[in-house]
């Protein structure tokens, strides 16, 4: 390794590693050993990966879940933050790691969906800045829901 520092995202990586090495000596009374000829390596990654999917599945369902109940608290709106960017009117909301962005542009709204830094997923315009907003958390609940069916 360089004499670079390892970022937040490479130091929580490791920890989770550490601590995941830890709980397996726990469990099994020992360190990996890959001689030890109990284990079919090959099915327990597949077993692992299975169970890794279904994982995934039920976070997403859980963030689903936890953007419609935020939908219905604020009443289709969660808490905006307002600004100006360029003389322009701006409101940026984020949604789990998701960022909702609505600019007045003089007689009509733009919206972009995104990640915080990155390009925008989809973006496009609204004659309203409600609009705008029904517009961009309905593609987050569209994402989310797409990433739940089955294939």
């Amino acid at each position: 390794m360089s004499d670079m520092e390892l970022t937040e995202a490479e130091k929580a990586f490791d920890a989770f590693v550490a601590s995941r090495r830890k709980q397996g000596r726990v469990t099994y009374g020992q360190g990996l050993d890959h001689r030890d000829a109990r284990w079919d390596w090959s099915r327990m990654v597949l077993e692992e990966m299975v169970d890794a999917c279904q994982y995934l599945v039920a976070e997403n369902l859980r963030l689903r879940d936890a953007l419609e109940a935020a939908l219905e608290l604020h009443k289709g709106d969660p808490e905006w933050s307002a600004g100006t960017t360029g003389g322009k009117s701006m409101q940026i909301a984020r949604v789990g790691a998701w960022e909702l962005t609505v600019v007045n542009e003089d007689w009509f709204w733009s919206w972009r969906v995104g990640f915080p830094g990155r390009p925008a997923l989809v973006q496009d315009t609204a004659d309203t800045a409600h609009g705008a907003k029904a517009l961009a958390l309905r593609f987050i609940l569209q994402r989310i829901e797409a990433a739940n069916e089955p294939k």
